[in-house]
C-alpha cells in the first residue's frame, strides 16, 4: 500500500523470506532518498536502520528489496546491484 505521510511517500513492501517492511521516499537535492528499517525476527532488540539515494524514485524503489536483502545476509544474484 502506498500512501502520502508528511510530504514523504510511504510504501509497504512484502518481501519474500523477510517479511514486510516499510520504506519512505523523498526528495532531495541529490536524487531520491528511501529509508527503511530491518529488525531480526527472533528478537525485537535488533533492527538495522538504513537510507539510499538514487537518481529516480523508480531506482529507489528497485533498490530497496535488494538492499534489505542485503543487509539481512542473502546472496545478491541481481546484476542491477553491481
Amino acid at each position: 500500500m502506498v500512501h502520502l505521510e508528511a510530504g514523504a511517500i510511504v510504501d509497504t513492501v512484502d518481501l519474500e523470506d523477510l517479511g514486510v517492511l516499510t520504506a519512505r521516499y523523498s526528495r532531495g537535492i541529490d536524487g531520491w532518498t528511501a529509508t527503511f528499517r530491518l529488525s531480526a525476527s527472533a528478537d525485537d532488540d535488533l533492527t538495522i536502520c538504513h537510507r539510499l539515494v538514487a537518481p529516480t524514485l523508480a531506482d529507489a524503489r528497485r533498490a530497496v528489496p535488494l538492499a534489505a536483502a542485503f543487509l539481512a545476509g542473502e546472496q545478491i544474484d541481481d546484476p542491477r546491484a553491481l
